[in-house]
């Protein structure tokens, strides 16, 4: 599970806590970018883990 959600498309160090309940998903990190940074993501209506790694990704190329 480590390698999922916010973390997964990311190339650097990532400590995050994740959480599920029925159709919620959440995610909540640390980037340890060049500028580190804090990431929470919470949603509902089943929101797919793919689409809060893809989320995760845009952020972080336009923050480096």
């Amino acid at each position: 599970m480590k390698h999922q959600r916010i973390p997964k498309y990311l190339p650097v160090k990532v400590g995050h806590k994740i959480g599920d309940l029925d159709d919620y998903r959440h995610d909540i990190a640390i980037i340890y970018a060049k500028e580190s940074y804090i990431l929470a993501v919470m949603t509902q209506n089943y929101i797919t883990y793919e689409q809060i790694s893809i989320l995760s990704k845009e952020i972080y190329d336009i923050l480096k």
